[in-house]
């Protein structure tokens, strides 16, 4: 997944999980990370979480790529997603 956001926006970041046979779950802890273009984590901390959506406030510090990392746990599994995200 990419966004593109303007330099200077502070906007949330949401990602739907979904489970593809179609069971019930609970995502029972979500953490993420920001990484600015140099690698550097810029933001990190706990995610809310809303039934299957995790969601994030970013402000961004620089223009380039980011990089988006969810953590997340459901059951006994820890899972990860990245979202590519461009500050322009």
């Amino acid at each position: 997944m990419s966004l593109v956001m303007d330099f200077g926006e502070i906007r949330h970041i949401r990602l739907l999980i979904k489970n593809i046979y179609n069971r019930d779950f609970t995502i029972l802890k979500c953490d993420y990370e920001l990484k600015d273009p140099s690698g550097q984590i810029e933001a990190f901390g706990p995610a809310d979480i809303a039934d299957h959506v995790l969601d994030v406030l970013v402000n961004p510090k620089l223009k380039g790529e980011y990089d988006v990392k969810f953590t997340y746990i459901i059951a006994d599994e820890t899972l990860i997603e990245h979202i590519s995200l461009k500050v322009i």
